[in-house]
């Protein structure tokens, strides 16, 4: 069984891994390139799947907290979005309906909103990085 620090040191790597994902999507595209529309796999109505164990935030705002809390390293930041259930993981190969795209989300990947559909937080809404999805 995890112990509570052994479980917040989880979900900081998480916050970290993240951040990593995020950015490499920034480096992989074209320098100066922004989306204006959903990449061919994300559409607004489609179930996916989590490629990988996904933070999801509640709100936009929250993912933006979310990434400045791994730009700064804010350890306590991000544990107080935790803390406050502004932030949930979700594991890999969960089921999601898109239910919104923002691809102007900050300058190097967009986000989508999502409803996640099995499991734990079955029913719940909130945003990722759209290069959580398969």
């Amino acid at each position: 069984m995890m112990t509570n620090r052994a479980g917040k040191l989880v979900l900081y790597g998480m916050c970290l891994a993240f951040l990593s994902a995020v950015a490499w999507s920034c480096c992989a595209g074209t320098a100066g390139e922004r989306q204006t529309s959903p990449t061919p796999s994300i559409e607004i109505g489609k179930r996916v799947r989590l490629k990988d164990d996904t933070l999801v935030c509640l709100t936009k705002a929250d993912l933006d907290e979310l990434l400045k809390t791994a730009i700064s390293k804010d350890e306590l930041g991000f544990h107080d979005l935790v803390r406050r259930g502004r932030v949930f993981l979700t594991p890999k190969q969960t089921e999601v309906l898109v239910i919104d795209w923002d691809g102007s989300w900050n300058w190097f990947q967009g986000a989508v909103e999502l409803r996640v559909q099995e499991g734990t937080y079955l029913g719940i809404a909130g945003w990722a990085v759209e290069s959580a999805l398969e």
